[in-house]
């Protein structure tokens, strides 16, 4: 899986699982916790699949972004398929991903990067979630690179 990927790469991985009926904010504190003991200075929630809490979103302004599977602010809060499924059954010709910063509001923070591609006749959801997934990868990588010199938005 990814975290033995990021091991053999010498990049320090930690699975930290959250048992049933954790509150959100309680959980939240652990994941910040241990991200700060390994000096993290950008927190990356791809395929999180979690709404973080507001605790989250306010302890790391400006150091956190999501990739979504659409152009936002089109279809936000939707998730995979559904939101491939949205894409089609609105008609759409062109759909993309959206790397954006966190923010309590879901998918509504300020948009770092976005990538497109077309929507063509005959398109499903599947085929359309694998031509934005080719996109999540260089986008991320632009969203890193802007960390790194300019800034990300606020």
């Amino acid at each position: 899986g990814i975290l033995e990927r990021a091991r053999s790469e010498g990049i320090p991985a930690e699975h930290v699982p959250c048992k049933k009926g954790t509150p959100r904010a309680e959980y939240d504190a652990t994941l910040t916790a241990v991200l700060r003991d390994h000096g993290v200075d950008l927190v990356m929630l791809v395929g999180f699949m979690r709404i973080v809490s507001p605790e989250f979103c306010r302890e790391w302004a400006g150091a956190c972004i999501n990739v979504h599977p659409s152009l936002l602010p089109k279809h936000a809060g939707g998730m995979d398929l559904e939101v491939h499924k949205a894409v089609l059954d609105a008609g759409e010709t062109e759909t993309g991903c959206t790397v954006h910063m966190v923010t309590e509001e879901v998918d509504g923070g300020p948009i770092v990067v976005q990538r497109t591609v077309p929507v063509v006749a005959g398109d499903t959801p599947e085929s359309v979630k694998a031509k934005v997934q080719a996109e999540e990868g260089p986008a991320l990588v632009e969203a890193v690179r802007l960390f790194g010199t300019t800034g990300l938005p606020k």
